[in-house]
């Protein structure tokens, strides 16, 4: 190989080298992270004192199961559950079940489909752990679930 050719080649080389180790130019904008939310430590709260942190923005509308027979069927369910900054549900514990465990499965899927914005009195976005007492109402084999006061009598 000819000297001209060695040369030619180790100039190339140093020069995709180099190009390869450079920054960024300067006029291409970077993009910075959204800051997150400071971390602040999840409270208790009992479900009465819940609309004072978080409001109920998008409530399922939760319902399985099949058309089949005739009966009605009424359950419920005690659910431990937390809500993060982003008023979304995490954690959620099943506390007591009535009938024993029918409908926990389903109640705790349908938790996680809640979404909660923040009230006016929360504008740091304060994480909290509350407790809800759930009716669950099985009719013909569909069930759906109630927050529903009157339902509530049968669980107490």
């Amino acid at each position: 190989m000819s000297r001209q050719i060695r040369l030619m080649l180790t100039a190339a080389v140093a020069v995709l080298l180099a190009a390869c180790g450079s920054s960024a130019p300067e006029s291409e904008s970077v993009t910075e992270a959204a800051t997150p939310r400071p971390s602040l430590p999840v409270v208790s709260v009992d479900a009465e004192q819940l609309s004072q942190y978080w409001l109920i923005d998008d409530e399922p509308s939760k319902t399985e199961g099949r058309l089949s027979g005739r009966s009605v069927n009424y359950g419920c369910v005690s659910v431990d559950f937390g809500i993060d900054a982003d008023g979304k549900v995490f954690d959620v514990r099943t506390r007591k079940s009535w009938p024993q465990a029918q409908f926990v499965e389903f109640v705790e899927s349908a938790m996680q489909e809640y979404e909660f914005e923040a009230a006016e009195t929360n504008a740091a976005h304060q994480p909290v752990r509350t407790q809800w007492l759930l009716a669950v109402a099985d009719v013909d084999g569909k069930r759906s679930l109630h927050i529903a006061e009157h339902l509530l009598h049968y669980c107490r």
